[in-house]
């Protein structure tokens, strides 16, 4: 069953591109500059959507793991992220403070900065949000991390060229929907192996 992220992007992108593809296909590939603009803006929301479906998922695993502590549980996400980042050195005397706790709230707090920073899906992206919480990184489809990295290419294209540049480079607004489309069934098998993990959490 789909998480509530993945639902939330397929329900996203579609309305993307009722807004922004709502013109006829063009086979010749004639289409104007408002056209063709549309198509960048289209390709660079689905990207965002993209990348908020993947910090979403990295923010409730963080979420369940403090949740789970707070309520004086352990979680599969906890032990990974505190075993990731940055342990203790040994104590040589009995501590004054809770240095479990500490140890806890630093390691959550540093994955937390990690979601913040975050800006990509890209192979690193994915692995600096998801790994250090204990998720598989290595059972991810290595067809979706290379569909990724074309996906983001694509979207610095149309946000690190000028408008008058883009346009010179046609790229039929169609094509970018059928190359989303394709993203979210690798996405969605993804998102199955989320929810397997977070349930055995």
């Amino acid at each position: 069953m789909a998480s509530e992220f993945f639902n939330a992007l397929t329900a996203e992108t579609i309305g993307l591109a009722k807004t922004y593809l709502n013109f006829a296909i063009r086979p010749l590939g004639h289409y104007t500059n408002r056209q063709l603009s549309a198509g960048a803006a289209y390709t660079v929301f689905c990207h965002a959507e993209i990348e908020n479906f993947i910090e979403s998922w990295a923010k409730a695993l963080i979420d369940l793991a403090l949740t789970r502590w707070n309520a004086g549980q352990l979680s599969r996400p906890l032990l990974h992220v505190c075993t990731f980042h940055s342990g203790r050195s040994e104590l040589s005397s009995i501590p004054r403070k809770d240095v479990w706790s500490e140890l806890v709230v630093s390691s959550i707090r540093k994955q937390q900065s990690v979601v913040r920073a975050n800006h990509g899906i890209r192979e690193a992206n994915i692995c600096r949000l998801l790994a250090p919480l204990g998720f598989d990184v290595r059972k991810i489809d290595p067809i979706l991390l290379n569909d990724l990295q074309a996906f983001s290419a694509m979207r610095g294209g149309h946000a690190h060229q000028t408008h008058s540049i883009q346009l010179l480079t046609v790229q039929d607004p169609f094509d970018r929907k059928k190359k989303l489309e394709a993203l979210l069934v690798l996405l969605e098998a993804l998102d199955d192996d989320l929810v397997t993990w977070r349930n055995a959490a």
